[in-house]
């Protein structure tokens, strides 16, 4: 009896000595990210392990915005994060060798007409001239205007996809109309609204968050200018910058803590991470992409172990 109890109280302790010297991974991610990728996270505190014998570390999970966030990291009350890295910002503060950035997804602005246009892609001075404030003739516009001689007369009706937390709009506007403003002749509503309108009327042309799953639908590829090559929003075109409108979102964290983030930072960029952003209109990185970048650091830590 005695001998049980023994081992009882040694369990115990070992077990409390375990918890105790269990190491936490303090982490936070964009606001612009989905929920769901919270929910996999486990509800805010999860338990990862590097390998059958290595430690558990605790990981604790927090939304916020991205200025706040790095913030927090240079503070060291943040040891790794997720953030939005707007292409143009100077964050000179994140320059570092001692900091690593590794991509991981991307939000962008996909233009979009119906199937019957016989318009494949379009320039940024086309688009400028159907949704700026700056245009004079927006809404006197038809797809003859801008070369397409064969096809409606109609005016061009501009919509745009109104989200609740979403940024698209706004991508579209700095990436392709200067930070202008919107004509007031586009209209804004939401996503399956806009669909129906374009599908109804084949001189329409709409902004949307992601690719519409649609056989009526077709995404334009777009040219910087009409000596340029126009590219559509893949993941791939994303990811090498060929496709323009974009906002990059990238892991953070410093390079002293390689070896202990590694199992999580894996986690980041596997596949069940990337089909939760493909299903919430943002882009992943391509597959070939994230498992180079997984092989990078491991190489990283065998070379310096």
């Amino acid at each position: 009896m005695r001998f049980l109890i023994f081992i009882k109280v040694l369990c115990a302790f070992f077990f409390a000595y375990f918890v105790a010297s269990a190491q936490e991974t303090r982490m936070a991610y964009s606001d612009l990210i989905p929920n769901d990728f919270q929910k996999f996270l486990y509800n805010d505190t999860i338990l990862l392990e590097k390998d059958s014998n290595a430690e558990i570390t605790t990981l604790s999970v927090y939304k916020s915005g991205s200025l706040p966030m790095i913030e927090d990291f240079l503070s060291d009350r943040l040891d790794i994060c997720v953030l939005a890295l707007p292409e143009g910002s100077d964050f000179p503060l994140l320059d570092d060798d001692k900091i690593v950035k590794i991509p991981f997804g991307y939000k962008s602005s996909v233009v979009v007409v119906n199937e019957e246009n016989p318009i494949s892609e379009i320039t940024v001075d086309q688009l400028a001239n159907i949704f700026s404030s700056s245009s004079k003739t927006s809404n006197l516009l038809s797809w003859r205007d801008l070369g397409l001689s064969s096809f409606s007369t109609n005016s061009i009706k501009a919509y745009a996809v109104k989200e609740n937390n979403g940024i698209s709009a706004d991508l579209f506007r700095f990436s392709v109309l200067s930070e202008k403003f919107f004509n007031s002749t586009v209209t804004f509503d939401v996503e399956d609204n806009v669909k129906r309108l374009i599908i109804q009327d084949k001189a329409a042309v709409g902004v949307f968050p992601n690719i519409p799953e649609n056989s009526n639908l077709k995404v334009l590829f777009v040219a910087q200018d009409d000596e340029s090559i126009a590219y559509g929003p893949s993941i791939e075109n994303l990811y090498y910058s060929d496709y323009f409108i974009r906002l990059p979102f990238y892991i953070v964290y410093k390079l002293r803590d390689s070896d202990r983030l590694s199992p999580l930072i894996s986690t980041l960029l596997s596949d069940p991470v990337a089909d939760i952003l493909d299903n919430n209109d943002f882009f992943p990185l391509p597959k070939v992409i994230r498992e180079k970048l997984i092989i990078d650091i491991q190489l990283y830590l065998q070379e310096n172990e």
